[in-house]
């Protein structure tokens, strides 16, 4: 799994499908993300998003979130989804690595900073941008997000018209945690 290639070569060597081995690694990871949150090591907020994403996410993708190689301008196609915590969930994931991407920072990081504020302040000092910054980016990112969801028929036109004008009026912090929620 260190490999980008290694999902493919680890069904080959075990002579199954890709598919079967994404499945596995999927709910292995899911698995791993709620015992960190329920021992304190993920916020809720990156614990519930994280979760989701290991439900619908390319695997390779979150891999490589997790291992610090994801290119964050490669964009983040709609994850799909088959609840509306997932369709929240999806929205969020595409909105944080735009945002990651508008910022030129890693993904891991971005995601880090929504745990708490002592994350955020560390992405602040390492990448140089502002607080107001990162919230315009998540803004903008999640707005891209709401559009990927109405798209995908994931959020009805009224859903989607709500959750603009939740996004125009409330912190982008309190409305990641109320994602996650």
């Amino acid at each position: 799994m260190a490999d980008p290639q290694g999902l493919e070569g680890l069904a080959t060597r075990a002579g199954v499908s890709q598919a079967t081995v994404e499945a596995a690694v999927r709910a292995a990871m899911e698995q791993s993300i709620n015992d960190a949150a329920e021992a304190g090591a993920l916020s809720g907020t990156e614990g519930t998003v994280l979760a989701a994403a290991a439900r619908v996410a390319p695997v390779d993708r979150l891999l490589a979130i997790v291992r610090g190689d994801d290119d964050p301008c490669v964009a983040f196609p709609w994850p799909g989804s088959t609840s509306r915590g997932e369709t929240l969930a999806g929205v969020a994931l595409v909105g944080i690595v735009d945002a990651a991407c508008q910022l030129q920072v890693p993904t891991f990081d971005m995601f880090a900073a929504l745990a708490s504020q002592a994350e955020l302040d560390a992405l602040i000092a390492s990448s140089g941008v502002s607080e107001a910054e990162i919230e315009t980016a998540l803004r903008t990112g999640l707005e891209k997000g709401v559009t990927e969801a109405q798209g995908a028929g994931a959020m009805s036109g009224i859903e989607a018209l709500l959750l603009r004008a939740v996004l125009s009026q409330v912190g982008i912090l309190d409305l990641l945690n109320n994602f996650a929620g």
